[in-house]
């Protein structure tokens, strides 16, 4: 049996079957009378109380085996090369703010921007991000990651990509809203202004998650709208049946989604998406593949079928948000396999970021071991680019290699992000300015003081690394 998208109805499968167009995921159910599901078997083994939700549904017994499996395939479309490359001719022809929302005349630049210039760094863009990994944890948990990317940290030049990890990466808040927020958008969830006093996302519905926002809500302040105006494809996908943290903007049906691909519907269905609680599926696979290889596999599609023209991927795995720290593990060796495919196709045109947004703020860990609310407050971040780019623009190197031992923040990745489009010249930010928070973000594609305190990378105190130490 199978269906299309997630339209409930069920075909039964006869013989090979063309799907209509457009199609980018069928789900299918196969049936093994004589054997377990994989998700059962690991359940079993288990048994302990975070499957709670799990083990209550109870597994099925030898004789009935029906197991959920998916094939995803991103399908290019037509119109978003020719915009893209529309925009991108008009993009570096004349400069002008790089918010979509905020973008004056085409005929008035940026003040202090050389019209002649290149614009930006013109590499296409990659985030990874690995929710609840600090990098601590994730030097301990997925050991082959870790050793890839320390090793392209090297200056011998061996890897076309050179990592820089930056150590004094922060947090600006317990959780995810309050970390993801301002690295999309630059602005604050509705929590963080009310506590601190900064500028809250304006499309936020109050009263999330009681009260969720009409399918027709459109909101143009994401990073995603600013890279589209610069001439980009953009993609986001997540191993969670939501927008992640833009959920408190967009109902899951949306009709105005804020990137022009988008993947979350594989992991949708009861088999894996039953206890939301801390994001601990019924099971961590889909059929005899983990459930992170759709997505993946999703990623290198699209970097594949845009090649020919600039692209944003934005990309979310929620394996490390499991006190246990076990479940990273599982994508520890897939990481490395997938960091290496895209560096055999993309490295030369690609900046990779892969950080997290928090270290685990839950579990026995946190509440109990010294280091537990130390990690949480230190992300996972590395930032890749290539060397022929660096090799090409000196000043970017240093900066790089600088803040590596810079106190940054959310806030300052989201500068960067921005940075990328107009480099060398200074990114159109929000302004905060007109907030009671003293924040200054600062791209690190340009070097940021010693002295830098944590008021000034918007780090409130109770999250301060600085002070934790």
């Amino acid at each position: 049996m199978y269906s299309i998208g997630l339209n409930p109805r069920l075909y039964k499968y006869m013989e090979p079957t063309l799907m209509p167009n457009g199609t980018e995921m069928v789900s299918a159910y196969c049936r093994f009378p004589d054997v377990r599901t994989s998700a059962c078997m690991r359940l079993g083994r288990e048994g302990k109380s975070s499957n709670a939700a799990a083990l209550q549904r109870g597994c099925p017994t030898l004789g009935h085996g029906w197991v959920l499996d998916v094939a995803v395939e991103n399908v290019p479309r037509a119109r978003l090369v020719r915009r893209a490359r529309r925009l991108r001719a008009r993009w570096k022809r004349a400069p002008q703010a790089t918010s979509a929302a905020a973008a004056p005349p085409p005929t008035q630049p940026l003040q202090g921007t050389n019209a002649s210039a290149v614009r930006g760094l013109d590499v296409d863009v990659i985030v990874l991000m690995l929710d609840s990994i600090s990098m601590r944890r994730f030097a301990h948990g997925m050991p082959i990651t870790h050793a890839l990317l320390e090793q392209w940290a090297g200056a011998d030049g061996s890897s076309p990509w050179r990592s820089f990890r930056f150590d004094k990466f922060a947090v600006v808040g317990s959780n995810s809203p309050r970390n993801q927020l301002p690295l999309m958008s630059g602005y604050t969830s509705l929590e963080w202004a009310r506590d601190h006093g900064g500028l809250a996302l304006d499309c936020i519905v109050p009263g999330f998650p009681e009260v969720r926002a009409p399918r027709s809500h459109v909101c143009q302040r994401w990073v995603f709208d600013d890279y589209k105006a610069a001439g980009y494809v953009t993609l986001f996908g997540t191993n969670m049946c939501d927008w992640g943290v833009m959920e408190e903007v967009y109902p899951f049906d949306t009709h105005h989604p804020p990137t022009d691909h988008h993947l979350m519907e594989p992991w949708c269905h009861v088999d894996y998406d039953v206890d939301k609680l801390y994001f601990r599926p019924m099971s961590r696979c889909l059929g005899g593949r983990p459930a992170h290889a759709p997505l993946m596999h999703y990623e290198r599609q699209f970097a594949r079928n845009y090649a020919h023209v600039r692209t944003l991927q934005w990309t979310i795995y929620l394996e490390g948000h499991e006190p246990s720290f076990r479940s990273m593990g599982q994508l520890d060796a897939d990481l490395a396999a997938h960091l290496l495919r895209l560096r055999a196709d993309h490295a030369e045109r690609t900046a990779v970021l892969l950080l997290s947004d928090h270290g685990i703020h839950y579990g026995r860990y946190y509440d109990g071991a010294k280091a537990g609310p130390q990690e949480h407050t230190l992300p996972l971040f590395y930032a890749l680019l290539p060397r022929s780019l660096l090799a090409q623009r000196p000043a970017l190197k240093a900066a790089l290699c600088m803040n590596q031992r810079r106190l940054v923040s959310p806030f300052d990745v989201h500068a960067t992000l921005r940075h990328i489009l107009v480099y060398p010249d200074t990114p159109k930010l929000p302004d905060w300015s007109i907030a009671t928070y003293p924040l200054r973000p600062r791209s690190l594609l340009e070097p940021i003081p010693a002295e830098r305190t944590c008021v000034e990378a918007g780090v409130p105190p109770d999250v301060c690394p600085c002070q934790q130490q």
